[in-house]
Order: structure tokens, then C-alpha cells, then sequence
């Protein structure tokens, strides 16, 4: 989803942000693990962006993202390898 130039930019914004909490916003879904057809964060851009979070042990971090032309709220329960909170 992020060039290199970007994953660059976002993790040192990541890294020298102090505040509590940090909002990521997408355009497409990021946290779905199983659909099959929607627009979301695949593969190894998903995991870029989970291994930066967990790398940096920022905690407080909130996804919010859309366009899949329906209402949910969806939460993780640090299911993902490398974030601990």
C-alpha cells in the first residue's frame, strides 16, 4: 500500500510521536483477516505496518478506515505477532 519512501516517513513520525493516542487512517480495511472480496490491506503491507507498531511498542494506536459500503466496528485482541497491548 506505502512506498518505501513513505513506510520511511510513517515509522519516524511513529517513532518521535509522545502522544497517547495515534490514529491511522485508511482509505481501505485494514484489519479483516477473512474476507474474501473487499478492498483492504494484504500481505506484506499489512505485516509492514503491524511490525512498525509492534517494533516501536506503541501502544494506543486506533485504525480507522472505511469504503467497504457498510457499517462495523471491529477490534483485535493482540492477536497479531509483534504488538503487545
Amino acid at each position: 500500500m506505502l512506498g518505501q519512501v513513505q513506510w520511511i516517513w510513517f515509522e519516524d513520525i511513529l517513532r518521535t510521536s509522545n502522544e497517547t493516542f495515534t490514529l491511522i487512517v485508511s482509505p481501505t480495511q485494514i484489519l479483516p483477516f477473512n474476507r474474501i472480496l473487499t478492498e483492504a490491506w494484504y500481505g506484506e503491507s499489512r505485516k509492514k505496518l503491524f511490525s512498525i507498531i509492534g517494533k516501536l511498542k506503541k501502544s494506543g494506536v486506533i485504525l480507522i478506515t472505511g469504503d467497504i459500503h457498510e457499517g462495523e466496528i471491529l477490534k483485535t485482541f493482540c492477536v497479531i505477532e509483534g504488538i503487545f497491548y
